[in-house]
């Protein structure tokens, strides 16, 4: 399992209505996508669930690195590269997927908590840790499903959740509206720890 996210900063007046159409015309395209788990197309909005900015911030959770090579280098990123530039996409390798009550309710928020393993704590005991509190989340009525990832380069953690309705307000890190999700291999997607 992998995690892949680019975020496209938007100027503070930009019409998001621009990234809504492009996404109603467009964001079937990976509804059958090869080896996709689920790719949440992502929004925040300038006074919307708490955010000073507009961004457009795709998020995948891929089920192996065949497709995702195949939407990178021979597909659908070119699109993001002609319209927007070429923006950085964060890489995570994946630690653990849990489906929630809700997953098979269409997601409507979502949630991005990233945090970092300090430096002198084993980052087994981190994961285990992490891992953990992951598989509590899922719990939530709300939740249609949660995952864990790794950037070893940098320690840094991602816990990304889709959720039902509207995200708790108290709910960790950043908030997103999902406007649409395209989810081929999303039952695919073995359910507890990667290991």
């Amino acid at each position: 399992m992998l995690a892949v996210q680019y975020e496209l900063p938007l100027p503070a007046d930009y019409d998001m209505e621009i990234i809504r159409e492009r996404v109603r015309g467009r964001g079937t395209v990976t509804d059958t996508w090869p080896d996709l788990g689920f790719k949440a197309y992502l929004i925040r909005q300038a006074g919307r669930y708490g955010s000073p900015v507009n961004t457009y911030a795709p998020f995948y959770l891929w089920n192996n690195t065949p497709g995702f090579n195949r939407f990178m280098w021979d597909g659908g990123f070119a699109n993001i590269v002609r319209d927007f530039g070429r923006p950085p996409a964060r890489q995570w390798s994946g630690l653990a997927f849990d489906p929630g009550p809700s997953i098979n309710a269409t997601p409507q928020t979502a949630t991005r908590d990233t945090w970092s393993i300090p430096g002198d704590l084993d980052p087994a005991v981190a994961i285990a840790h992490a891992v953990g509190e992951t598989g509590a989340v899922a719990v939530s009525p709300q939740v249609h499903s949660t995952a864990l990832a790794i950037d070893t380069r940098t320690w840094e953690l991602v816990r990304f959740t889709l959720w039902r309705d509207e995200a708790p307000a108290d709910a960790p890190g950043a908030h997103f509206q999902v406007l649409h999700l395209s989810k081929p291999g999303l039952h695919e997607i073995r359910a507890g720890r990667h290991w």
